[in-house]
């Protein structure tokens, strides 16, 4: 399948490079480089719209979950306007979310819709709530 021309993925980059900034300027600049101002995500804990809700989201992990590094896992699997890719959310104890997104991008561009699958957690004490429970359930980018 064909890839993702440059303008795509710099906008995949940028949205990945928001669930890891550190500082909230970066995050929002990021955002603002990488989604369309109607963005839409969902995941099984999120249902947002707009760039302010998706910065709420992702600063809110950050707080929840300081020190979690969201990294793409996969090659990106793209035809027309959409792709879907394969992450990672790893947190400091070693524990991490694995999961899916499908992601639709406009004529711009700019992502405009996010759908996130989890798949099953690992966690360092070995447990595993499921694709959709336990405590780092919201750890996702």
């Amino acid at each position: 399948m064909p890839g993702l021309d440059d303008k795509r993925m710099q906008a995949l980059d940028a949205m990945l490079g928001a669930w890891n900034a550190a500082e909230p300027e970066l995050a929002r600049r990021l955002l603002d480089e990488a989604l369309a101002p109607g963005v839409v995500f969902v995941d099984p804990n999120y249902e947002i719209e707009g760039i302010d809700a998706f910065e709420a989201m992702v600063l809110a992990l950050r707080k929840a979950q300081p020190g979690h590094v969201a990294s793409r896992t996969s090659d990106v699997d793209a035809h027309h306007d959409v792709c879907r890719y394969a992450w990672r959310v790893t947190l400091p104890d070693g524990s991490h979310q694995n999961g899916m997104d499908v992601t639709r991008f406009d004529a711009d561009g700019k992502v405009l819709r996010v759908d996130g699958f989890f798949a099953p957690s690992t966690q360092k004490n070995g447990g595993n709530p499921g694709p959709s429970g336990g405590e780092d359930a919201q750890a996702r980018p």
